[in-house]
């Protein structure tokens, strides 16, 4: 049987996408992400649509989508899928209040973040990046490193997530955020929830300027050792 006009064998559609057939093949088995047709001698063949898919996914990933999220939503059906920011706002109900720090309460210098870090359910990307610029500044002006663990634990709870203990399932992100500064403190966000993207979207930035300030304040702390 010919192949059928606009068809595509798989090592094509690797050539047109840049993503390697081992790949390709991957998507399909375990999403269902390529819906090929089969011709009489059972070879597959992959149409306009399955390419439409495999860059939409090659999209969402160049977001920071984790591969297998966004291979399950686009072979979902859902093609105008959000980035990451934009995706945060459906979840404003499950954001904390006002307060960052846990429990409602915290250093002055957390407690004052400008209120256009809260996201409302219209807001999309550029609430988020607000979120994470007031973030930043929050770590940046705050006096103790006490203080810069309250603004990372506020900024997984605005983020949806919580903070557990210890490591005690796949939901725990392994990174302890109170640097010492009493018990551990690891955020966790259930895998492949709007939550548990924001934070691997933006937490590991985070991080790394929390720990050069709290490096440096301690150095700065009379007689104690960093």
């Amino acid at each position: 049987m010919e192949q059928t006009a606009g068809a595509l064998r798989i090592g094509e559609l690797s050539q047109r996408t840049g993503v390697a057939v081992p790949t390709l093949r991957a998507w399909e088995s375990r999403y269902r992400l390529l819906r090929p047709s089969r011709t009489a001698g059972g070879q597959r063949l992959y149409s306009a649509d399955d390419e439409a898919r495999v860059r939409e996914v090659q999209r969402l990933t160049s977001e920071g989508v984790a591969v297998g999220a966004a291979a399950r939503w686009v072979a979902k059906g859902e093609r105008a899928i959000p980035s990451a920011g934009t995706a945060l706002g459906g979840r404003a109900e499950a954001w904390a209040g006002n307060q960052l720090a846990a429990g409602g309460t915290g250093p002055s210098s957390v407690a004052t973040m400008p209120q256009t870090a809260r996201l409302s359910a219209e807001s999309g990307e550029a609430e988020f990046l607000a979120l994470i610029h007031d973030t930043t500044r929050a770590i940046i002006h705050a006096a103790t490193p006490a203080d810069v663990v309250a603004v990372l634990v506020g900024f997984v709870r605005r983020s949806g997530g919580s903070m557990v203990d210890a490591q005690i399932d796949d939901a725990v992100l392994p990174v302890d955020l109170s640097f010492g500064e009493g018990s551990p403190m690891l955020p966790r966000a259930e895998p492949m929830s709007v939550a548990r993207m924001a934070l691997e979207h933006a937490l590991p930035t985070l991080v790394e300027d929390a720990r050069r300030l709290i490096d440096l304040l301690r150095r700065s702390e009379p007689g104690r050792t960093p």
